[in-house]
């Protein structure tokens, strides 16, 4: 079962994702530096609404998907990393994995490996 979630705090910020029962994909997360929310909220937000219409609030996610990156920091620092070295900078140094980081922090998650798909996609696995 499937369900998106759109929300706009301002008119800057643009937060896209999808929550199913086992998998999260952040497909767009945009956040003005001046916005007073920041996305590990939103997250919270979005997931709260979508699992409980859907029934499985309190299920946490076996993987994240961040999927149609274009921050070009992210990009760049994950570009023909693989294995350990890549969930290291991930977490540590690109924008996108600290953002996960937060996210995963705040729901108790933690991960277990990091993969890149492809250029623009990278999972992360948790057991």
């Amino acid at each position: 079962m499937t369900h998106s979630s759109k929300s706009n705090v301002s008119s800057h910020d643009s937060f896209n994702n999808e929550y199913k029962v086992n998998k999260w994909t952040f497909m767009l997360n945009f956040r003005d530096k001046k916005s007073p929310v920041f996305a590990n909220q939103i997250t919270a937000y979005q997931y709260g609404v979508v699992a409980k219409e859907k029934v499985f609030y309190g299920e946490l996610t076996q993987q994240i998907k961040r999927k149609d990156v274009t921050n070009k920091e992210t990009l760049s620092l994950k570009k023909g990393k693989h294995g350990e070295e890549l969930y290291n900078i991930f977490f540590e140094k690109t924008p996108n994995g600290k953002s996960t980081k937060r996210i995963m922090d705040n729901s108790g998650l933690h991960a277990t490996a990091v993969r890149r798909v492809d250029k623009e996609t990278t999972t992360v696995t948790r057991l």
